[in-house]
């Protein structure tokens, strides 16, 4: 566990160091598998918005 916090914040810290945009959404206690069906929609409602407002991805998709 304190391994992929690591990860996460080493990534977080060459992400600001580029000064390249990002968004960081920290699931505390989930997995890759998101197990908690409101998360998981949640979760793909934003990855959702994400491809749209970063691809051009239509709103009706």
């Amino acid at each position: 566990r304190k391994r992929l916090d690591l990860h996460s914040l080493k990534l977080i810290e060459a992400l600001f160091a580029a000064r390249r945009p990002f968004e960081f959404l920290p699931l505390i206690g989930q997995t890759h598998m998101v197990r908690d069906p409101e998360t998981q929609t949640h979760l793909e409602a934003r990855t959702l918005e994400c491809f749209r407002e970063n691809l051009g991805v239509p709103r009706d998709f």
